[in-house]
């Protein structure tokens, strides 16, 4: 339960570094999951219980990353909800642009190039709240 709460749990802040490391970890963790499974398939032969385990690796990542996006706005002092858009900007960014873009696609691709680098910078390079704040305290103490 311990690592559940390490990786998935929404309460509490998260330092930059703590950030850092767990997106790492996570982002490791999830690599070797495919490492294991993707080859399984094969010998397994397509086994539909294999192919749901590698289908939930996407889920947990979006999980994963979720509430640390949500342990890491907490240090800012903002709300939980606000992690919807950030999600939404994270998983819009993973959408491949089709060729022939029309100028609307472009903009469109711009405004989430954009909100990917204020994501990046406010998540992972700005300090968070100094002291404690109604989420719990100071994360370095």
């Amino acid at each position: 339960m311990a690592m559940f709460e390490y990786f998935f749990g929404l309460n509490g802040r998260l330092g930059r570094a703590q950030f850092w490391q767990r997106n790492f970890q996570l982002l490791i963790l999830l690599c070797l999951g495919i490492v294991l499974l993707v080859p399984l398939t094969r010998l397994t032969g397509r086994n539909p219980f294999v192919l749901t385990l590698l289908a939930l690796i996407p889920l947990l990542l979006i999980a994963g990353t979720g509430s640390l996006i949500v342990r890491r706005l907490h240090d800012h002092g903002r709300p939980t909800w606000l992690a919807l858009p950030y999600l939404a900007i994270n998983l819009a960014s993973l959408v491949p642009s089709p060729p022939g873009r029309t100028q609307e696609q472009l903009i469109a691709m711009g405004l989430i190039t954009l909100g990917s680098v204020i994501l990046f910078v406010h998540l992972y390079c700005l300090r968070g709240t100094r002291g404690p704040n109604r989420y719990g305290p100071d994360p370095r103490g």
